[in-house]
């Protein structure tokens, strides 16, 4: 039986993204690991699709674009991996350079992932009360 279209979509990207990587996703199994659910969420995902928390996490872990995963459309990344990839294009003049910049991306993604995180939990807590 094929997996839902968003699953597969999120497999490939990750697998893109971590290629070259000492721990690259390659398989289901490395999927679940890498994103920390479990078994029960993946075959979840693969059969009824991407949950939006799930999408979030994603882009978070790897940097595609939410509405990509869930919807398949373009662009693959997110608009802040986007941006933050053009303005090391142009800072980049040597390796170290684009190291630290990176370094420092990725610092300020892993911030704005976690306030958008908390504030989504804090909306679905509201809900619930």
């Amino acid at each position: 039986m094929a997996s839902h279209p968003s699953a597969e979509r999120l497999l490939a990207f990750a697998a893109s993204a971590t290629a070259g990587h000492r721990a690259p996703v390659v398989t289901w199994l490395d999927l679940r690991r890498r994103m920390g659910v479990s078994a029960a969420v993946l075959a979840n995902w693969k059969r009824r699709g991407l949950s939006k928390e799930g999408a979030i996490a994603a882009e978070r872990e790897f940097g595609c674009s939410v509405d990509y995963l869930l919807t398949g459309n373009h662009p693959e990344l997110s608009p802040l991996a986007l941006a933050l990839a053009r303005h090391l294009d142009r800072v980049a003049d040597d390796v170290n350079t684009h190291e630290h910049a990176y370094a420092a991306a990725v610092a300020v993604i892993d911030a704005i992932a976690a306030k958008y995180t908390n504030m989504v939990a804090a909306q679905q807590h509201a809900q619930h009360e």
